[in-house]
């Protein structure tokens, strides 16, 4: 490992994917550059260059550049570089420890550095620079999903597949695996991560939801298979059909308080559960067995639905101890899971579950109750509940949050994860996941992080990011530097260009455009960015209003339009009004006006000389409201 604090400067590739002969520069303090032909490294101190810019510990890098330019190779590049890097890749590193400059390389020839800028060639035996990378992104790539992928790679492709590999140990659904994964991150976040929630500006939620999932239809599937001939009536979504009235025989629904209702709902919820699970894995006899024991339970007593699920789970406990029948379920732990619900919903537990309208809602919010109350309590509620649901879900947990909260919390509660805490509670990262010692240095890599964001939470995103990274990681002592692909201009514009890889592809070949050829984004606009530092040659304006507009134009100077005819009373006689009323759409004023001007020049002299006159009659109607003193006009 390398000694702590490095920041990477530059990094050179040649034959890696869409890269030849590329230099990329990572940080703000020098301008490097390798001359391919010569071997030399020359670099630079960047007159730009301000310490600390964003804040102390950590070191800030934006990636921008088209789909397809490599933003991802190019994070994909950090993540192999300890791992699988094509033998025909040649690469060269330079990066700064401790105050002195390094060269890291895989070429077979010796490398000078020029006079001005004397770089020492590292003595590491391996690659590894960092003492940590993570990768972060909540984009699905089936790529990073079928390859094998590395252990600090957290995007939500790579989650997944470590889901399924515990997945194939248990029997599991992956996906629910991840699910369950996922909200276990949720709730250790949510008991320990509040001020950074708030400092997003998202509400700490109040409570968590628990929604019932019923499998109805795997019930009637497996009745369906024991009794063949009424098949077609168990298969009818018809209440009286016979797979459902013993199904609402077994579990009566007739409670009339809240909780009896709950408790009804979710023995449907679980029993259909087991039945669904079964129709994947259980042979016939023990489907059979599954049916018999509901028709007997349902005949010999008229119990409550919570009544007869637990009679139906104790009973096929006892038989397959006393091996009288088989089942593939052991219902264990739904009973556990139900003795536990039943000491939630007492009516002195200061959670106050509330039910309603046969959900249950549990009270989160930590100013009402004590943090360690929050996550031992939640946390045993699922951990309780997952030991039942290994194929499909039966209970659905939600914070009440929208789709972009979840994906900020997805992101921060996987970080959270990685993290330990010391003796005094203050949170710091191992330098891997099975060791208690503090990571030197970490080099975090987001990939596309803005996706799904509206606007305003881009503006608020990376400081929010980098608030989060200060007073977790940092606040430890670990170097943090970060590095970010990014669409949006939104985000971009919180970083100085001194700060920012401009990627720019040209016959299939990715390089890096100096950054002295570009605009400066730090605090620009939005178009500005959107024009210079995304590269949109074709304008900022979506392609249906740009053809549009270049239909319009056609329309008015040469009296006919390829793309649209709506223009046209006939082949040449231009209409006058709707031309009018589809530039009275464009939402740009200067361009509106524009068009507008356009139109009354392009026009015949006598429409012309009519168009002037009613501008002129309404001009003279607004004069004289003012003289009369109508302010409104």
């Amino acid at each position: 490992m390398i000694m702590p604090n490095t920041i990477l400067h530059y990094i050179w590739l040649n034959n890696y994917f869409c890269f030849k002969n590329a230099g990329f520069n990572l940080s703000t303090k020098y301008r490097i550059e390798y001359d391919e032909k010569e071997h030399i490294l020359s670099g630079k101190v960047n007159s730009d260059y301000v310490d600390d810019f964003y804040t102390n510990g950590i070191d800030f890098t934006a990636v921008v550049g088209k789909n397809g330019t490599g933003k991802t190779t190019l994070l994909k590049f950090l993540m192999d570089l300890d791992y699988n890097i094509p033998q025909n890749t040649e690469y060269i590193l330079v990066y700064e420890c401790d105050g002195a400059m390094y060269y890291n390389t895989n070429i077979n020839k010796y490398i000078e550095s020029d006079s001005e800028f004397a770089i020492a060639k590292s003595i590491a035996k391996k690659n590894k620079i960092f003492a940590r990378t993570i990768y972060s992104t909540e984009m699905f790539n089936a790529a990073q999903f079928a390859n094998q992928l590395n252990g600090y790679d957290w995007s939500f492709a790579a989650c997944l597949r470590r889901s399924s590999e515990e997945s194939a140990n248990y029997k599991l659904n992956p996906v629910t695996q991840y699910i369950h994964n996922s909200i276990k991150w949720q709730i250790d976040f949510f008991a320990n991560g509040r001020k950074y929630i708030e400092n997003f500006k998202i509400s700490y939620p109040k409570c968590v939801w628990i929604s019932l999932l019923k499998h109805d239809d795997a019930f009637v599937d497996m009745y369906a298979e024991r009794f063949p001939n009424k098949a077609t009536a168990s298969k009818d979504n018809a209440t009286n059909s016979p797979a459902r009235l013993l199904l609402n025989n077994f579990l009566p629904d007739t409670s009339t308080d809240k909780q009896g209702l709950f408790q009804a709902k979710l023995a449907r919820a679980m029993f259909t559960q087991i039945v669904a699970e079964a129709n994947t894995g259980a042979n016939k006899e023990q489907k059979s067995n599954i049916i018999e024991l509901v028709e007997e339970i349902t005949q010999s007593n008229n119990n409550s639905a919570w009544e007869n699920l637990r009679s139906f789970l104790q009973s096929a406990i006892d038989n397959r101890d006393h091996k009288q029948k088989s089942y593939n379920f052991d219902g264990r732990a739904n009973l556990e899971f139900m003795d536990y619900i039943n000491e939630l919903l007492r009516k002195d537990n200061k959670f106050n579950p509330y039910l309603f309208f046969g959900r249950l809602s549990i009270a989160v919010d930590s100013e009402q109750i004590d943090i360690v109350d929050l996550k031992t309590t939640i946390s045993e509620l699922f951990n309780n509940y997952s030991k039942t649901a290994h194929i499909f879900d039966y209970l659905s947990f939600s914070w009440g949050l929208s789709s972009g909260e979840t994906l900020l919390l997805n992101t921060f509660s996987k970080i959270t994860h990685l993290l330990k805490k010391n003796e005094n509670g203050n949170y710091y990262l191992p330098d891997d996941s099975n060791s208690n010692n503090k990571a030197d240095d970490l080099l975090l890599l987001f990939d596309e992080a803005e996706v799904a964001f509206h606007p305003e939470w881009q503006r608020e995103y990376l400081n929010a990011m980098l608030h989060f990274i200060e007073h977790t990681i940092a606040a430890s002592g670990t170097h943090v530097q970060m590095i970010m692909a990014t669409h949006s201009p939104i985000i971009l514009s919180d970083v100085p260009k001194q700060n920012t890889v401009f990627l720019h592809k040209e016959d299939d070949v990715t390089r890096a455009k100096p950054n002295d050829e570009q605009h400066e984004t730090f605090g620009a606009s939005i178009y500005t960015l959107f024009n210079d530092s995304f590269f949109m040659e074709e304008g900022a304006i979506g392609v249906v209003g740009a053809q549009l507009i270049r239909s319009i134009i056609d329309a008015i100077k040469n009296g006919h339009s390829q793309s649209t005819g709506v223009f046209f009373d006939t082949d040449t006689n231009l209409n006058i009004e709707k031309v009018k009323q589809y530039i009275s759409l464009i939402g740009d004023e200067l361009i509106q006006k524009q068009l507008l001007q356009m139109l009354l020049n392009y026009l015949p002299k006598s429409q012309r000389l009519e168009e002037l006159k009613r501008q002129q009659a309404n001009i003279a109607k607004t004069i004289a409201r003012l003289e009369k003193g109508d302010e409104q006009s």
